[in-house]
């Protein structure tokens, strides 16, 4: 008796080990479909010489950015003439309260037709 068990646990591992073969199959190492992959998506994999780092600067690496000047050329006001929101649509011509937001423009081409001022 203890030896048909013996050789029924052994047949059972060979065929869990066939199940656990199939089930690890997909269209990228066998010759299966892509159809039968299933809605799962594999990890993409990185391109041949790129690396796994992120992209960009570097964490810690010194940065630098365009600096606002204190003397500027030329100031521009720009007003909306009426409220965005469809259901509102109101004059807002002589309303208060706008907000003053500064926008550095560098190397722009209609800022370069014009010159400095």
């Amino acid at each position: 008796m203890l030896t048909e068990l013996r050789t029924r646990v052994e047949r059972l591992e060979a065929e869990d080990a066939e199940f656990r073969r199939r089930l690890g199959l997909s269209s990228t190492n066998s010759s299966k479909p892509p159809s039968s992959d299933g809605l799962a998506k594999p990890k993409p994999q990185p391109k041949q010489g790129e690396g796994f780092g992120r992209r960009g600067k570097q964490p810690g690496a010194s940065g630098s950015t365009l600096a606002l000047v204190a003397d500027l050329n030329e100031t521009v006001k720009h007003r909306p003439r009426w409220c965005a929101n469809s259901v509102c649509g109101a004059g807002l011509v002589d309303a208060a309260g706008a907000e003053n937001l500064v926008r550095l423009v560098h190397g722009h081409a209609d800022h370069q037709a014009r010159g400095s001022l």
